[in-house]
Parts: C-alpha cells; sequence; structure tokens
C-alpha cells in the first residue's frame, strides 16, 4: 500500500513540475522572463516592468569606461569596495569575478536572452547551461539599455584579445620568453614556472615548468590574496582570479 502511494505522489510531482516547466517555457515564446534580477535594474517577475537604478547604473558603466583604459578588474573591485559600493550580486563571488560577470553580461544592451538555462529530468533545483538541448529566445530592446552595443562588442573584442595573449597581455606580470608558450596536451592550459624553496639550509632553490592546471590551489589563493592586499596602491595592475592566475607564467 505505502508503495503504491508513493507512486502516486511521485506521478503527481513530475506531472507539476512538467505544467511549471511548460508555463515558463510558454513564457519565453512570449518574450517573458521567468523572474528578472540584475545589478542596475529593478526586479521584476517577467522582466516586463524593469527600470534602470541610476546609482548602480553609473557603476556599471564606469567599470565599461575603465576597462577600455586598462584598468584591471581587482583594482575596479578594490575600488568600489572601499567606496562601499560593491554590487549585491558580489556576495559569493571573489573580488573582481563579479566584475568580469558584469562586463561580460549582454543584457546591460537591452536585450534578454531567455531560455539559458534549463533543469534536467529526474534532477529538480539542478539547473544547467543550455548549449542546445533546448531552444533560446533572444528579446531585442526588452528593457532599457545601460550600455550600448558598440561598447559592449568593443569590450569583449578587448576580453578576447587579452585571453588570446595570456599573460604577455598582463601589463603587471613578469614574463620570459617561454610565457603563454607551452601548452599542456591533456587539458591545453599554459605551463608556469614553479619554484620549490629549500627545506635545509645547506639546500639550493630550484625552479621548474608545471601544467598551471596541476599547480596546487592553496599555492595560487595564497600569492593572489597577497597581491590582492596591494592592489589599491600600486598602478594599472593587471591582477586576475586564481583560477586564471594559476594559468600565467
Amino acid at each position: 500500500m505505502l508503495t503504491l502511494l508513493a507512486s502516486f505522489a511521485q506521478a503527481e510531482s513530475e506531472q507539476i513540475s512538467q505544467n511549471v516547466k511548460w508555463r515558463i517555457w510558454k513564457g519565453f515564446e512570449e518574450g517573458k522572463a521567468n523572474g528578472f534580477h540584475l545589478y542596475g535594474y529593478t526586479d521584476s517577475a517577467d522582466g516586463t516592468d524593469v527600470q534602470i537604478i541610476e546609482e548602480e547604473a553609473a557603476v556599471v558603466r564606469w567599470i565599461f569606461d575603465q576597462y577600455m583604459k586598462k584598468t584591471s578588474c581587482e583594482k575596479m573591485a578594490a575600488q568600489l569596495i572601499a567606496e562601499g559600493r560593491v554590487p549585491h550580486l558580489a556576495d559569493n563571488k571573489m573580488p573582481g569575478e563579479w566584475v568580469r560577470h558584469i562586463l561580460k553580461n549582454p543584457h546591460y544592451t537591452g536585450d534578454l536572452l531567455l531560455g539559458r538555462w534549463s533543469t534536467p529530468e529526474g534532477r529538480p533545483g539542478r539547473a544547467v547551461r543550455n548549449t542546445g538541448q533546448l531552444p533560446q529566445y533572444l528579446v531585442e530592446n526588452a528593457i532599457p539599455a545601460i550600455i550600448d552595443r558598440d561598447t559592449f562588442v568593443a569590450v569583449q573584442t578587448e576580453i578576447a584579445r587579452r585571453r588570446e595573449l595570456g599573460a604577455r597581455a598582463n601589463w603587471s606580470i613578469e614574463t620570459v620568453a617561454l610565457t603563454s608558450k607551452i601548452k599542456c596536451v591533456s587539458c591545453d592550459c599554459s605551463f608556469v614556472r614553479n619554484v620549490r624553496n629549500p627545506k635545509t639550509q645547506n639546500s639550493i632553490s630550484t625552479e621548474h615548468w608545471i601544467c598551471a592546471g596541476k599547480r596546487p590551489l592553496h599555492v595560487s589563493l595564497h600569492r593572489w590574496h597577497q597581491q590582492l592586499a596591494h592592489v589599491a596602491t600600486k598602478p594599472e595592475e593587471e591582477l586576475v582570479d586564481p583560477s586564471k592566475k594559476s594559468r600565467l607564467g
């Protein structure tokens, strides 16, 4: 009897889930978001009544402008923190990473891309990026624009250029002839110099090259926090988050 009741409950739960998904995707077809929450804008249930928050929009415009002036994301983050203007989206992100999140978000141009995330069958609450398994819907001029499209495209081009150059696009990092030149055949990460300090007084320091993906995470975090402590005082620093710093030579 308990097994039968459990089966009925499971079937009912799945039916409710299907109904909710159908309603959400039907809304996407009509150009309505499934909730809208983005720094610089007021919250909305479906994205149809969004308004710009000018105080936050000024921060967004400043970030885009400073990036094109070669100000690092970490330095921008440090300045915003010092001024008490940290965006609410920074709660679970490292300093600098939420600045990159703003720079890469196309919604600031006024267009909404709906359906970027989906929940697989049998995995409630576990949204994954929609890479083509379901349709996506682009709604142009859906919300007021904070950044014009030309500026957004220019920033994306600059981001791609710096990513392609790797450490050589980072003027604050000391590079050598092999920096960003040696790639791992397994994960395509760059090889980086790794220094082993002597454990005894009579030993000597040694240097070798290692795949950035195999470098211990705590080492990268420690060095990153050391540099972040000085980021606000060093001119035109271009530090990166630990996951990316570990790929730089």
